[in-house]
């Protein structure tokens, strides 16, 4: 082999031992929290997720990670962290950190992608309280170190009560999903869509901005978390006439409720915005 050649050889075998030796970059502390005695990190690894680490021991990992506090729960320490995907609308898991009885650090993560409710802490358990849309039903839950999660109770969808067509003031409703807090406005909807649709109707105003009045109609759109675009809906609410009207987005096509022949001019030329580009 000519030298040059074995030169260039020697050289580049040289570069790639020198770089298989060198050590992983080490991942970025964040944060560091005291808890019972331990130091517990957040970091920021190589594929950009948080990750939260006793030592080498990870606790949980996501795109988003965050301390939250150190409480007291049966008279002793609790710490807990957040969790989460990331996206408009989207509570994130909570992450409970506590110390067993065989003197072992130990953790649990509650919840799923936004679905997780706040903890709200207690001297006796941390309660998970979740925020109902309209026409949902979910359990409570509570944490306690002996126990772990406990169902403790089920929640049902219930509007404002004593609240009707005439109490319904635009300047007072900052969401779509305000509407369905009306008892009466709730009930129409529910008369409209059934036990079946309601929830996933609902489901598509959660991520929405302020509704309006147009064509002399209180009108809103939403989208559902991480699908804007893919299930998006639309509500109509005529307070002279006492009437609402309904449309969603689904499998490539768009319902309404009523049917189509139901819908005034006014209502009928909203949907056909709305329709615009989503079927």
């Amino acid at each position: 082999m000519p030298f040059a050649n074995r030169l260039r050889t020697l050289l580049a075998f040289a570069a790639l031992t020198l770089f298989q030796a060198l050590p992983a970059p080490a991942a970025e502390i964040l944060e560091e929290i005291a808890f019972d005695g331990e130091t517990i990190t957040i970091v920021e690894a190589e594929d950009g997720q948080r990750a939260i680490l006793l030592g080498d021991r990870e606790l949980g990992r996501n795109w988003f990670a965050g301390f939250d506090r150190v409480t007291e729960v049966y008279d002793q320490p609790v710490a807990l962290f957040y969790l989460g995907d990331g996206g408009n609308a989207c509570a994130p898991s909570t992450l409970i950190v506590w110390r067993g009885d065989d003197g072992a650090i130990r953790s649990l993560n509650h919840g799923d992608d936004c679905g997780t409710p706040a903890p709200a802490i207690s001297d006796n358990g941390i309660v998970f309280v979740p925020y109902l849309l309209p026409g949902e039903t979910a359990p409570v839950h509570r944490w306690t170190p002996p126990d772990g999660i406990e169902t403790v109770g089920v929640l049902h969808y219930a509007p404002e009560p004593e609240t009707g067509w005439d109490t319904v003031a635009a300047d007072t409703i900052s969401y779509p999903l305000d509407l369905l807090r009306n008892e009466a406005l709730y009930s129409a909807a529910f008369g409209l869509l059934g036990t079946d649709d309601m929830a996933d109707y609902a489901r598509g105003l959660s991520v929405a901005s302020e509704p309006q009045i147009r064509n002399g109609l209180l009108t809103g759109t939403g989208c559902v978390p991480h699908n804007c675009g893919g299930a998006d809906s639309l509500i109509i609410a005529d307070t002279a006439n006492r009437k609402l009207y309904l449309a969603q987005q689904r499998d490539g096509t768009i319902r309404q409720w009523p049917e189509a022949s139901g819908w005034p001019a006014g209502a009928a030329a909203l949907f056909k915005e709305f329709a615009a580009g989503r079927q």
